[in-house]
């Protein structure tokens, strides 16, 4: 897969509205992301950080997508960049393929799905298929049900076979982990392999009581796959995003919690150049306190500042 046309670089993210909005930087000016085609919401974060968002960011719940919808084919025809996540099942066992006992129905919807998105080539689509799959696994102590990483890995293999079997050529193919601590571990095992993937990418938030410093939690996720990189497992050859993060968004944020937030980090980018292989962020932007309105002007100028305008190569 030819990266050279997806990014820009490090991207803002937001909107509000039904799903998981978000904002997104790839390529040229400031790509971004709302969920589940949410026009107002959309418009709304445009008008937030005073610039034209280029793409746009839905989940799907499992097993309810299999081609592109109307709003999601006009906003490709618009000139937008679409990020999607999706999960083909709820059940893994079903998507590993009929030769490995899977769902000749979910193959048949697969394919079906894959024939969609040819349709709209040349226009490319970001695809993160299972996100977080470190919480839907099965094994001792875990909380997940869908299957094993085993049967994750053969899943994505699956996927990514039907797709090129029915010559789909405008997918950039993201895997986005879950970095939280005891599940962490898990990721290795979860990686689909060098070939699958285009994209590394992880979810990072901020409690501001157990950890003062946004940047400090990105850099833990950062030096992690800096360090567990390899020859078999090679992020390092990848381009990396932030999927998701936020600060306090599930307690009570303050003001001044969620610009320090977004000074720290607006500081490590532009600044330090803590983290240069970053080239994408989204800022989760979907529950109320997600950004309060005294952090918009800060969130702003995050979002003009020079180190989100800039162009790089993936």
């Amino acid at each position: 897969m030819n990266l050279s046309e997806q990014v820009r670089l490090a991207g803002i993210v937001g909107a509000g509205g039904g799903g998981f909005p978000t904002h997104v930087k790839l390529n040229a000016r400031a790509e971004t992301v709302i969920a589940n085609g949410a026009t107002q919401a959309f418009n709304a974060h445009e008008a937030k950080i005073g610039r034209q968002l280029d793409v746009l960011r839905i989940y799907h719940t499992p097993g309810s997508w299999w081609a592109l919808t109307s709003k999601e084919k006009t906003f490709i025809n618009a000139g937008h960049k679409l990020l999607i996540s999706f999960k083909p099942n709820s059940n893994l066992s079903n998507v590993v393929g009929v030769a490995n006992g899977g769902s000749a129905t979910v193959d048949a919807n697969l394919a079906a799905l894959a024939h969609s998105i040819a349709s709209v080539e040349p226009h490319q689509i970001m695809l993160i298929v299972w996100h977080e799959p470190e919480n839907d696994v099965i094994g001792p102590g875990l909380p997940g049900k869908a299957g094993s990483t085993a049967e994750y890995v053969e899943m994505w293999h699956n996927v990514r076979g039907i797709f090129d079997a029915n010559g789909v050529t405008n997918v950039i193919w993201c895997a986005c982990a879950e970095t939280y601590a005891p599940l962490v571990y898990l990721t290795p095992s979860l990686w689909p392999g060098n070939s699958y993937v285009d994209w590394v990418m992880w979810d990072d938030y901020q409690n501001s009581t157990s950890q003062p410093s946004y940047t400090n939690v990105l850099q833990r996720d950062y030096d992690w796959f800096t360090t567990n990189s390899s020859a078999t497992n090679d992020y390092l050859s990848k381009p990396w995003g932030v999927a998701e993060w936020g600060s306090d968004i599930n307690d009570n944020p303050t003001v001044a919690e969620q610009t320090n937030s977004i000074n720290g980090l607006n500081d490590a980018l532009n600044t330090n150049n803590q983290f240069p292989k970053l080239k994408l962020l989204e800022y989760f932007d979907e529950l109320s306190p997600a950004l309060l309105p005294g952090s918009v002007s800060t969130y702003s100028n995050f979002a003009n500042s020079p180190y989100m305008e800039q162009q790089c190569s993936p």
